[in-house]
């Protein structure tokens, strides 16, 4: 057995980890940098009869098929033992930080619960870790007799086991194992989005392969942006992936531009710019991957001292035209729930039904539902609020709007969010085209007066 001492501690290893930092996504982007093809996860749980209760907790293996980790003395401590320092060079897809590791120590209650397993040369090691708060880290490399214990029945080289997960960094709402699974399903495949969908890479979380089709809302692959630099085109590689309901992202992951380069090197994480937009439990988050050769010589950037992304002309010329491309993409949903939701309220009105009054009368309705359309409203209600909204219209069409802000209490931000609803919309393109579509509608007269009245300033 080898015991090697690093230069870091464990305070300050939680210092210096970011909260966004995860073990999870960590293990799998070294798995996939061994060249793994297959990367299976496994959550379970174990019992600890204790001296006087018995204790359940959660554990979760992660085994990969890749290269393993070298275990020579002198190239294990190269490569695994020393802090922000890293041997991966141009074979590397997203590691090269050289502190990835070391997030394994805080995804348990007890560093010592983190055990990673390594074959080499038809022989197991064993590597664990001593971390005593203000104590330099020690890792013990040996070797050992049997085949490392795990739930994972497949053939693997390298296995990583946490006992006792921290599972309060998941933020979950109940702790269980089904919810357990579907948070590091969510981060997994937020994070990398393109490997899956290229197939090049197989992941499997207890024993289901993990299908990009099952989580997009909608994707848009391949869209080429061409941006110019000097006397020269710069061409950028862009997919836009938008997650469905299944995808429940934390805070800091809601939204992001990963940006790689040529040789699959991942170098820099960023937000999109834009917000995500949510109506009636439907959150479009959003991943979009971006990849060119111009990123070849960007060193990777994980913090706000790195402004490359912000800084560079080109990446600000792309950003803009991906963050116009992305808003077109995300309305386009957005406004397709809203119809979704608004066509439960008109289903208890006794309206003349085409593409225009339906159209219509979802912009009315949108204030209520951009208000409430995330609540659980009975039938009962719902007749009522559509009734009384039809006839809100048909008594103060030129009045509407102003209205329901009085009626609903919007506040500003929400009242310009209507705005924005209207202008992208085309309310009073739907309604100024009557003429060719409503002539048998009584409306007509109330609608008329909205766009062509002094009520229309109102709306404007």
């Amino acid at each position: 057995m080898a015991t090697h001492n690093t230069k870091v501690t464990f305070n300050t290893i939680k210092s210096d980890i970011n909260k966004s930092d995860s073990a999870i996504r960590e293990a799998v982007a070294n798995a996939i940098d061994a060249n793994s093809k297959n990367i299976y996860l496994k959550v379970y749980e174990e019992v600890d009869n204790g001296d006087l209760f018995k204790h359940k907790y959660f554990c979760l293996d992660i085994a990969d098929d890749g290269e393993g980790i070298p275990i020579n003395d002198d190239e294990f401590e190269k490569v695994f033992c020393q802090y922000k320092v890293s041997t991966k060079k141009e074979k590397t897809n997203y590691g090269r930080r050289g502190k990835g590791r070391y997030t394994y120590l805080l995804a348990t209650k007890d560093p010592s619960s983190v055990i990673i397993y390594t074959k080499n040369k038809n022989s197991w090691y064993q590597i664990k870790f001593e971390a005593n708060e203000s104590e330099n880290i020690k890792i013990t490399n040996s070797k050992i007799d049997n085949n490392p214990t795990t739930n994972i029945n497949k053939k693997f080289t390298t296995l990583v086991q946490f006992k006792n997960i921290d599972t309060k960094k998941l933020e979950l709402e109940e702790e269980n194992i089904k919810n357990i699974v579907t948070e590091i399903k969510s981060e997994i495949i937020s994070f990398f989005a393109d490997r899956i969908a290229s197939k090049s890479i197989k992941i499997y979380i207890n024993n289901e392969l993990l299908k990009i089709d099952d989580y997009t809302e909608k994707k848009i692959l391949n869209q080429e942006f061409k941006i110019p630099s000097d006397d020269l085109e710069v061409i950028f590689e862009v997919d836009f992936y938008i997650w469905n309901e299944k995808i429940k992202l934390k805070a800091d992951r809601q939204k992001h531009i990963l940006f790689i380069d040529e040789n699959n090197q991942l170098k820099a994480i960023k937000p999109s710019g834009k917000h995500k937009l949510s109506i009636a439990n439907q959150k479009q988050n959003h991943t979009i991957i971006v990849k060119s050769k111009y990123l070849n010589d960007i060193d990777y950037m994980d913090d706000d001292k790195y402004d490359n992304v912000f800084s560079d002309e080109v990446l600000k010329r792309l950003r803009k035209e991906i963050a116009v491309k992305l808003e077109g993409i995300l309305f386009e949903i957005y406004k397709k729930h809203l119809d979704k939701v608004a066509d439960e309220y008109l289903a208890y009105l006794k309206i003349e039904q085409n593409n225009i009054t339906t159209e219509v009368y979802h912009s009315i309705l949108y204030p209520f539902i951009q208000k409430y359309g995330n609540k659980k409203i009975s039938n009962e209600i719902k007749s009522v609020i559509a009734n009384f909204i039809d006839v809100l219209l048909k008594e103060a069409p030129e009045a509407y709007l102003q209205n329901m802000q009085t009626i609903l209490k919007l506040s500003s931000k929400e009242s310009k969010q209507i705005k924005y609803i209207e202008e992208n919309y085309g309310l009073v393109k739907a309604i100024s085209e009557k003429e060719k579509y409503l002539e048998r509608i009584d409306i007509l007269n109330n609608f008329d007066e909205m766009v062509h009245s002094k009520g229309s300033k109102k709306i404007q």
